[in-house]
């Protein structure tokens, strides 16, 4: 839902994988932690409600960095 002021809301989430773990913090706070077996592959962003409810999510300044 959009604020009273009519304008989108905003957020900072940030993933962080390591290994098998990807961790989801959505302003800060630790929402998810997901483990799966790592594979090669490519990475892409998406937004789902599993409320039933309909989302539309604009991401912008997204950033992938990897440290080896």
């Amino acid at each position: 839902q959009r604020p009273s002021s009519g304008r989108p809301e905003t957020g900072r989430v940030v993933l962080v994988a390591v290994g098998d773990e990807v961790r989801a913090y959505v302003e800060g706070q630790l929402a998810a932690v997901q483990s799966n077996p790592a594979v090669d592959g490519g990475i892409g962003i998406a937004a789902l409600s599993y409320d039933g409810v309909f989302v539309n999510c604009h991401f912008g300044d997204t950033w992938l960095v990897t440290w080896e």
